[in-house]
């Protein structure tokens, strides 16, 4: 099945507003998009345009970084609280592949497993001054 879509997303551990920042980044192969917010505060947004060959590295490092979905029997027990990433491929409006580091949260979710670092890494790379989104 061939990805047409790259949906990372990070929510940030329960903090103060000033200091909490999620976000959603969105890959296609034409483009990138991330979207910040503090709790439902939308901070700031931004899209950039992307090469065929920089969409075709990030389903590379997603390959390579073994990602994987495991049930919750497979893996350390579930924490609490904290930052959770999630990461969901998209064949056209279909989804193919979803998962977070959490685990299944009721919601028939397994638990996201791999360099899960090194995806994030090469999708916020796709953002000049990435962390100045975070501000």
């Amino acid at each position: 099945m061939p990805v047409t879509k790259i949906v990372y997303r990070f929510r940030d551990a329960s903090v103060p507003p000033r200091y909490h920042r999620s976000y959603t980044i969105s890959v296609t192969p034409d483009e990138a998009n991330v979207v910040v917010n503090s709790y439902s505060t939308q901070l700031n947004e931004l899209t950039v345009q992307l090469s065929p060959s920089e969409f075709q590295a990030a389903l590379d490092i997603i390959e390579k970084s073994q990602i994987t979905e495991a049930s919750d029997n497979e893996v350390a027990p579930k924490t609490i609280g904290g930052k959770i990433e999630y990461l969901t491929l998209f064949e056209n409006d279909t989804e193919i592949f979803k998962a977070n580091t959490h685990g299944d949260s009721g919601q028939g979710k397994g638990r996201l497993c791999g360099d899960v670092k090194a995806v994030q890494q090469y999708l916020t790379s796709l953002f000049p001054n990435f962390r100045s989104l975070l501000k």
